[in-house]
């Protein structure tokens, strides 16, 4: 991974925007970055669209950065409102059952979001955390570090729902 990374995380109120971002900035975090986040929520009811930007820096951070390395739309309207942000070699993360986007597209990534949070969890749930891997994924980061965050996440949740997230 950069020494500067930027992350947006975006969709729906309801569909665990803030949960991703919380994900991704403590995983960075541990992983001795500097962080610097923000997020935007129209609503607290489902429908209107939220997200959240995470800067990872090994220098001090005090501002978020405007062009994105990796952005995660778990919708449609994230993709339209956002993708103008990304950096020349920045990376659209998708889920072409969610946004039904097909156009040719070399900075988009189409992962089966929903899919792998189904088969690997039998949890739609999931879908968040499957998500935030696969931003980390993009930057090469050590999943040692994501799994770490992830068991101290749910500590209190039990057992299932630590493995589920694993």
């Amino acid at each position: 991974m950069t020494t500067d990374f930027n992350f947006l995380v975006g969709g729906e109120a309801g569909q665990g925007i803030q949960s991703v971002g919380d994900i991704l900035a403590k995983a960075l975090s541990y992983g001795g970055y500097y962080i610097f986040a923000d997020q935007d929520y129209e609503s607290r009811v489902r429908g209107g669209h939220n997200f959240f930007r995470v800067r990872a820096s090994k220098q001090p951070i005090r501002a978020i950065s405007e062009k994105l390395d990796v952005l995660v739309a778990l919708n449609r309207e994230t993709m339209d409102l956002h993708r103008n942000e990304l950096k020349p070699k920045g990376m659209l993360i998708h889920d072409y059952e969610q946004t039904k986007f097909a156009d040719e597209c070399t900075q988009c990534l189409d992962v089966p979001l929903n899919k792998l949070a189904l088969e690997t969890a039998q949890n739609k749930l999931m879908v968040n955390t499957v998500a935030a891997g696969a931003a980390l994924g993009l930057t090469g980061y050590d999943f040692n570090i994501l799994t770490d965050v992830l068991k101290k996440e749910f500590a209190k949740s039990g057992e299932k729902i630590i493995g589920d997230n694993m």
